[in-house]
């Protein structure tokens, strides 16, 4: 039985990846080799296990407009899009490079939410009050801003 499982690890592809200067992973996904959401799925969760073996910190994936059918792989939700809630902008915020913060209201199609044990601590449906009203979100004044 282990030596089936060890084989079945053995033909799974990790990802290609570069070390960045802050002690994570970054990731080119290219957009003329084609993949399927299943095999990058198996790999993504493969290649995170062994990052996470080497003590990577993080993980940045650049994904071309070609290859955007991998992210529901990456990130499943069974929900419905309402409406974008409050979004920003800044410039030279992280690694010094401009970023966009959205938030947005989703309604679930179901409360069965299966988060990857892999990366994700805790996950739940929350009305906009709790979000709210949590210490982390009252600790930093850009999230007091975001009001449904």
């Amino acid at each position: 039985m282990a030596a089936k499982a060890e084989s079945r690890e053995r033909e799974v592809k990790l990802l290609s990846a570069r070390n960045d200067q802050y002690g994570g992973v970054i990731v080119d996904i290219n957009g003329d080799e084609p993949m399927d959401p299943a095999t990058f799925l198996l790999s993504l969760t493969s290649s995170i296990a062994h990052w996470k073996l080497q003590g990577k910190k993080g993980v940045w994936i650049k994904l071309p407009i070609e290859r955007v059918n991998l992210v529901e792989a990456a990130v499943k939700i069974d929900s419905e899009f309402v409406e974008v809630l409050a979004f920003r902008q800044s410039h030279k915020s992280f690694f010094q490079k401009s970023d966009l913060f959205f938030v947005c209201m989703l309604r679930p199609l179901s409360f069965d939410i299966q988060k990857q044990e892999q990366e994700i601590e805790a996950a739940k449906w929350m009305p906009f009050e709790e979000y709210a009203a949590q210490p982390f979100v009252q600790k930093y004044e850009l999230l007091k801003y975001i009001h449904p």
